[in-house]
């Protein structure tokens, strides 16, 4: 079995001199048995599962090829010394011993290093030593009676043993009130204290809920500012106190602290910005951005060195969001940027649409990056339950494809500053059925699983130092050769789907296909029946921009009729793609341009249409590529025809046109030669020819020198009126059309 080599995110061919570090586009390298010596590895595939003898990094730079059979850890020379890659690490290896400097991949530009960092080398990561991966959080409910105590983290640690992944932070949502009783100090120490001491793999995210008692006339955002303005106040006195504890317990650099949640929402909390508007002194952007700071002022004072974090909704359907900058505490008080970030398809609030990945939250980030330079993490994310109801919009969606997709994208840096995503798995079904976010399901957990694993494939170790930045350029295309259902689905009447083993002969064994079968249903719109695939990147798509869906299929019947492209999940449904792909029964390549023309940017699935059909079969997909530019290598009119079928003319000698030619139909009148296809054929191109016997049968087919027969299979038969099928390979190698079958007698 051939082991695939790079296509992980730090998977760069790159050459590094005493000041200078530079992606290497298109280059050219070789692999190697050993760091030094050893013997040349010629004996490898492209990632698409061409054959080669060397290895070509992408135009950014980017490695990804299948080394030989059984061949799992080799070394890679791009002309300026050898370096170790193992097979499907993901993961590369650290800069050059002492490197302190700073590395930015956008635009694939060349970085300045410090003086001194050591002799010409290659090296293939992009990773500084102040760089680190994303991180995954996770809040869940405490078991009952094991709240606010030391115990309260079991209930976290059950659920990673649970879903096989473990994470890298829990959440502690507490209060801070103005009783006089108030013992969150108390219950911070046992519980988050505790925790922290005990797992240093885990850091906290720590919510207050400030719930400020406050007078008719004023709101609670006003009530937090005039307490905190008088020490002796009972509510200052509690947040003190609370202060010092977190103090006490120390590891504040494992810390992150929002002071209230959800600052722009319209008024399920006290402290939000919209909430208590029929007062006399409302809470508003002003009062909001005042009680934060005060707040903030007074734990740093008191000696709190956590991170603050202030942290918005990404929906509401209350207020505006095209404000945050209004809103902002400013860079003195906030070190991250916290989002809320759900797909709430079906619920009575009126989502009446499968939110797909990336969905209300391309303008928020947006919305942050022209605000501050701050790093993004989510505090909540999850995604409503799936429905068994056919009538419902959202029927065939799938849980697990949204959550593996959005661990995926903070993983690989998709989108735009976001380091972290925290998992909200909790049941809030008491008030809406659909707001169960837990994983229900095994399929589920094991996508989960998948994609925790994937995000945590370290780097580089998490050292202390300044906030960074990632590059979308480290986002390589991914390729999706299925081998379970999941994350596919299928739509429609008549339509189902299982996993596969067939596979092209050029990909590597054991890659698998997705089966979808249909009915002989009427036909319908190329929509009313399909397969769809989160779109792999989450691609951030820009209007006019050219995009490339590249994918493998075959039909299991000749005649089945495919639409490929992307399409919108909710209004307008648009499709931008191909309409009308006639499959072969044998595998192809598809090459189908994608361009937009909306700044709808999440709401976009991969798409397969098949309700175009009123033929009963299956059609097999493997190999998916969704990725940024327009690939020249296959021309648009050739990727969405039907088999072109030319009839011949008869004559002495007979000749085809290879360029305009899938099927030649001829019936032979006489004894005749059939000349070398004109035409501009490439490597493996396929022709066959339809060989009839007139009335008097018995007549020969001489090939001429463009072709080839070692094993003399021609022969036809000599019955008249009866046709035999000849397919011709082209093999570039040779220059000729070699004779590859033959079946007689039709």
């Amino acid at each position: 079995m051939r082991h695939l080599f790079g296509d992980g995110p730090a998977d760069f061919a790159v050459s590094l001199n005493a000041s200078n570090l530079r992606v290497l586009g298109n280059a050219t390298g070789t692999a190697w048995t050993a760091k030094t010596g050893g013997s040349q590895l010629t004996d490898l595939q492209t990632a698409t599962g061409e054959g080669a003898t060397v290895i070509t990094s992408g135009a950014d730079g980017r490695i990804a090829f299948y080394g030989p059979d059984s061949v799992t850890s080799l070394w890679v020379d791009f002309g300026q010394g050898r370096f170790q890659m193992e097979a499907e690490s993901g993961a590369g290896a650290l800069p050059p011993t002492g490197y302190t400097g700073p590395v930015d991949l956008s635009g694939a530009a060349s970085v300045t290093l410090p003086p001194g960092t050591g002799a010409t080398r290659a090296q293939r990561v992009i990773i500084d030593t102040r760089l680190r991966r994303a991180t995954i959080g996770l809040q869940v409910h405490a078991a009952d009676g094991q709240d606010d105590t030391a115990d309260h983290f079991d209930a976290y640690r059950t659920w990673e043993a649970d879903t096989g992944a473990d994470v890298d932070e829990y959440s502690f949502y507490m209060t801070v009130n103005s009783t006089a009783d108030y013992d969150g100090a108390t219950k911070y120490t046992a519980a988050v204290g505790a925790q922290l001491a005990a797992d240093p793999d885990r850091d906290i995210f720590l919510v207050l809920e400030n719930f400020c008692d406050h007078p008719g006339t004023d709101g609670n955002l006003q009530a937090t500012i005039t307490a905190l303005a008088n020490p002796a106040n009972q509510f200052t006195v509690n947040l003190t106190a609370l202060a010092d504890a977190i103090v006490a317990a120390g590891h504040m650099s494992r810390l992150v602290i929002a002071p209230m949640h959800e600052c722009n929402g319209g008024g399920g909390y006290p402290w939000q910005i919209y909430a208590n508007t029929g007062e006399t002194n409302p809470n508003t952007s002003a009062r909001y951005i005042q009680a934060f700071q005060a707040i903030v002022a007074l734990m740093r004072a008191r000696g709190v060195t956590a991170r603050f974090c202030q942290w918005f909704l990404t929906a509401n359907s209350a207020s505006s969001l095209t404000d945050y900058a209004t809103h902002y505490v400013t860079d003195d008080y906030c070190d991250e940027i916290g989002l809320t970030y759900y797909n709430r398809c079906g619920l009575t609030s009126g989502y009446s649409y499968w939110e797909a990945l990336g969905h209300n939250l391309a303008d928020p980030l947006q919305m942050i990056v022209e605000m501050t330079g701050r790093p993004v993490r989510i505090c909540e994310s999850s995604c409503v339950k799936e429905t068994t109801d056919n009538t419902k919009a959202w029927y065939g969606e799938s849980k697990a494809e949204w959550l593996e997709g959005a661990i995926d994208c903070v993983g690989s840096g998709a989108w735009e500053r976001v380091q972290h995503l925290t998992l909200f798995m909790v049941d809030a079904s008491d008030t809406e059925t659909t707001r169960d976010w837990r994983l229900q399901t095994a399929d589920q957990k094991a996508a989960v699983a998948r994609a925790v694993r994937r995000l945590r494939n370290p780097r580089a170790d998490r050292p202390a130092g300044p906030a960074y930045t990632w590059s979308p350029n480290l986002l390589p295309p991914r390729v999706e050769y299925p081998t379970a259902t999941t994350p596919f689905s299928v739509s429609g009447t008549g339509v189902s789907m299982a996993a596969d083993t067939q596979q092209p002969p050029r990909l590597p064994p054991g890659t698998g296909s997705i089966k979808v079968t249909r009915t002989a249903e009427a036909a319908g719109t190329p929509t009313s029946q399909s397969l769809r695939y989160i779109v792999p990147s989450n691609a951030i798509y820009t209007p006019g921009k050219p995009y490339t869906l590249s994918f493998y299929a075959r039909a299991s019947v000749a005649g089945l009729i495919l639409s490929a492209g992307i399409r919108q999940t909710n209004s307008p449904n648009t499709f931008i793609g191909q309409d009308n792909i006639h499959l072969r029964t044998g595998w192809q390549l598809y090459r189908v341009p994608v361009q937009s023309a909306t700044t709808e940017q999440g709401a976009w699935r991969v798409f397969f249409g098949i309700g175009a059909n009123s033929l009963a079969g299956s059609i097999y997909v493997t190999g998916l590529r969704f990725a940024a530019g327009m690939d020249a290598s296959t021309p648009v009119d050739s990727i969405a025809r039907a088999e072109r079928v030319t009839a011949l003319t008869d004559g002495a000698t007979i000749t085809p046109v290879a360029d305009t030619t899938d099927i030649a139909t001829v019936t032979l009148g006489g004894n005749r030669t059939l000349a070398t296809p004109t035409g501009t054929p490439t490597d493996g191109q396929k022709l066959i020819l339809r060989a009839k016997q007139d009335a008097t049968g018995s007549r020969t087919l001489t090939l001429a020198s463009g072709y080839s027969d070692p094993a003399g299979l021609l022969s036809l038969t000599t019955t008249a009126a009866k046709t035999d099928r000849l397919t011709f390979e082209y093999d570039a190698a040779l220059a000729k059309w070699c004779l590859i079958g033959i079946v007689k007698g039709f």
